[in-house]
């Protein structure tokens, strides 16, 4: 048989399992965190900033005066990530530097992975679990970006665990704990949130006699208390930061599973996720025998991951009826709890290391793949620009918000000539210019078409070129056709 049978579900699931000797824990940490370091440090360089990160790291440097400002009135979701970002600057401006935090945020959440599996099932599912992790490309990529996702893992993770130590100890100082860390990871990411009313919407399938109904109550008010200022920025500002999202499809929900398993790719990427789909099939046949035949505790252990990964998704759907709100790079969220069903279902296969090693591998061929693709290459884009530029030359673009990645990679060139900022909502102020470089960034709406037609109505087009992410025009502005 290739799964085994319903006797043995308990070994490998939420059920006491025999205790792993600590020299075998060890000697697989030794492998395990190093191999986590290697590919999130590897190739952190290699990619071009783009806008996001390019925002995150413009916030870095900004003046405490304006920062706040920036936080109050535009983007205050990741504040705590940016905070920590403005610490990390000091050592320097590279994507080295920038991305560093996300990297040691990603590796430090490899270990709570581990208490977290621990927590809910084994040791053995606990280390297996954060060697999925670990190799998970997904996982991977959001630590080498200066975004605050890796950061909103790690602090989601450590929520989830503090809130299962909470349930076992009923500890005040377990509890209090798990406000701060849980309302940090509000800070890291709004969507955090909605894994914190997964956590107790599990509550649900536990007796309330199990439930330390006045250590939650407490942590649940430190919470509101510690994340009122998110949720008043929310309120002021819906839905204007995220109006870009598109309206939910079933092709989004095949983006979110592909980006869980393998963050994205073709081939690998769905051979990746039907490898998952096969493990997560396996794992709810476990939860099923589980919830008949466990006890109340380790019901609710069983239980729990399942409603951190569906019910983040079920919340974003049905919200997504007033409000466009279900996007794949959001629902990150699910991640962990993913990788712990996954695991939870290969556990449960004959041979189960056999098969956890056949996953870590391709998910480390998932990783590799994932290092060349790149969402935008400003790094060519202004080398470009800026290596033909010549005196009295001006650039404008088609939106203004582009100019931040420019700037980054700008500032760390020293070319003989600046092009000078020609503003504009629509179309720009020309003074004279002899040429014009009209950066097209996002490319492929009508209205970027549009001007650019109109342009070359007008001007002569001396060059073009694309870049990932834009397009890029130097017309002739010293005589109209």
């Amino acid at each position: 048989m290739l799964v085994t049978s319903s006797a043995e579900v308990g070994k490998t699931s939420g059920l006491p399992a025999a205790p792993l000797r600590r020299s075998y824990i060890k000697w697989l940490w030794l492998a395990i965190v190093p191999l986590a370091a290697i590919l999130r440090f590897l190739f952190l360089s290699r990619k071009s900033v783009y806008l996001d990160e390019a925002i995150s790291v413009a916030y870095a440097h900004m003046s405490w005066h304006e920062f706040l400002h920036v936080l109050r009135t535009r983007d205050f979701n990741m504040a705590f990530y940016y905070l920590l970002l403005r610490g990390f600057v000091i050592f320097g401006n590279s994507e080295f530097c920038v991305r560093l935090l996300s990297v040691i945020a990603g590796v430090a959440t490899i270990p709570a992975v581990y208490w977290l599996g621990e927590k809910l099932c084994n040791r053995r599912t606990g280390l297996m679990a954060s060697l999925i992790f670990s190799v998970n490309a997904c996982a991977v990529v959001y630590s080498q970006e200066a975004r605050g996702y890796a950061l909103a893992l790690l602090l989601i993770v450590l929520s989830s665990a503090l809130f299962v130590t909470g349930l076992d100890s009923a500890s005040w100082k377990i509890w209090l704990w798990y406000a701060l860390v849980s309302a940090l990871a509000v800070h890291s990411h709004f969507y955090a949130a909605l894994v914190l009313v997964a956590q107790w919407l599990s509550l649900l399938a536990l007796p309330r006699r199990m439930i330390p109904v006045k250590q939650l109550a407490a942590a649940v008010i430190f919470i509101a208390i510690l994340i009122l200022p998110a949720a008043l920025f929310v309120l002021w500002h819906a839905p204007g930061h995220i109006d870009w999202v598109q309206p939910i499809s079933w092709l989004e929900v095949y983006h979110t599973a592909v980006f869980l398993a393998a963050e994205g790719g073709k081939l690998a990427g769905n051979l990746l996720l039907a490898f998952c789909l096969f493990a997560l099939v396996i794992s709810a046949h476990a939860t099923w025998h589980e919830i008949r035949t466990a006890s109340p505790l380790d019901r609710w252990k069983t239980l729990f991951p399942w409603i951190w990964l569906l019910a983040p998704m079920a919340i974003t759907a049905f919200g997504s009826i007033w409000t466009p709100m279900f996007f794949h790079r959001f629902l990150i969220v699910c991640l962990p709890a993913f990788v712990l069903l996954v695991t939870r279902g290969l556990m449960q296969v004959r041979a189960s290391s056999v098969w956890v090693a056949a996953f870590a591998i391709l998910s480390i061929v998932t990783v590799f793949l994932s290092y060349s693709r790149t969402r935008e290459n400003w790094r060519d884009a202004v080398h470009y620009v800026l290596s033909q530029t010549q005196p009295g030359d001006a650039i404008w673009f088609y939106r203004d918000y582009a100019e931040t990645p420019f700037e980054y990679y700008e500032n760390r060139t020293t070319p003989k000539n600046y092009p000078e900022r020609l503003s504009g909502e629509n179309l720009p102020e020309l003074h004279g210019e002899k040429r014009l470089w009209v950066v097209f960034y996002p490319v492929g709406s009508a209205g970027a078409a549009a001007i650019e037609s109109k342009f070359g109505d007008e001007y002569t087009a001396l060059s073009q070129s694309n870049f990932r992410g834009m397009h890029i025009v130097l017309f002739d502005t010293s005589r109209a056709r």
